[in-house]
């Protein structure tokens, strides 16, 4: 299958998010949009950090982050009467060299626990390579292993007027742009007091 196929469908051709639309909640869907809001601003803010910093001439430092190699976040994830049906874990890898430039190398990994691995066997695992400077979005990959189904997919993201990269598939995006799970430590590394003085 081709890579806009893969990223748009099933293996059995429907639409990916067709079920998961019919099974929506509004409350989700505020969550949802809070979340990305979120995220948009903290990325709006040091963007525009890392704007001025270019402007004045000074050299692109590191954005300020709480968190250093090696950190990692356990947790039980519960459904129905089960207390763990699956385990998830958030790690940042490591800080290194990409193409280029400076990554931060996030990772999350979800697996379902027995007995709810009897009914379902997952092990997906997501990569994002993050910008340190600007915290933006530079590679996210997507390595799907559910009942036996596998599926890898990896995205490359570039600005306008950035040449390509690597291999991989390129996406232009605007600048600023995160994947989801750099999104969620950009949100971390966001000034909160910064962002309720813009608004």
């Amino acid at each position: 299958m081709d890579f806009e196929g893969r990223l748009g469908c099933n293996a059995d051709g429907k639409p990916r998010n067709q079920r998961r639309r019919k099974m929506a909640r509004p409350g989700k869907k505020f969550l949802t949009a809070f979340f990305a809001l979120a995220a948009w601003s903290a990325g709006a803010l040091l963007s525009a950090d890392w704007l001025a910093r270019a402007a004045a001439g000074q050299p692109a430092a590191d954005a300020p982050v709480p968190f250093t190699s090696g950190e990692q976040l356990h947790y039980r994830i519960g459904w129905q009467n089960f207390l763990t049906a699956a385990t998830a874990r958030l790690s940042v890898v490591e800080r290194r060299p990409f193409y280029g430039r400076t990554a931060w190398h996030f990772q999350a990994k979800a697996r379902t626990a027995e007995p709810v691995r009897l009914l379902y066997t997952l092990d997906d695992q997501f990569d994002s390579y993050t910008d340190t400077v600007s915290l933006a979005g530079l590679q996210y990959e997507v390595h799907i292993r559910e009942q036996g189904r596998q599926e890898d997919t990896v995205v490359r993201m570039s600005n306008e007027g950035q040449p390509a990269t690597g291999e991989e598939p390129t996406v232009r995006v605007p600048a600023g742009t995160r994947d989801p799970l750099g999104a969620f430590y950009s949100l971390r590394a966001a000034d909160w007091n910064a962002m309720e003085k813009a608004v």
